[in-house]
């Protein structure tokens, strides 16, 4: 339709695994959440996981362990250039 911008769509992997600490140990499976712009966030992102493990108590954090909080600086898709 003219006039209407097309909404660029990322897909962000993401491995189940558990923390140790700061180590990250016992992958066990993965999964891809679609992102856009507007759904680039913590609580979106957890919420994809949590209902794809079926797991409630999931959290999000980095490669090196560190958890990723809800922040005006976690939000959008360039904040994965940087964390993961």
């Amino acid at each position: 339709m003219p006039g209407m911008k097309k909404m660029t769509s990322y897909s962000l992997k993401v491995t189940r695994a558990e923390r140790e600490g700061m180590k990250i140990t016992n992958p066990t499976r993965q999964t891809y959440i679609n992102v856009t712009e507007s759904t680039a966030c913590v609580p979106f992102i957890v919420a994809q996981c949590r209902d794809d493990f079926d797991d409630d108590s999931l959290e999000l954090v980095t490669a090196n362990g560190l958890a990723v909080e809800d922040s005006e600086s976690t939000r959008g898709t360039s904040i994965f250039y940087f964390l993961f």
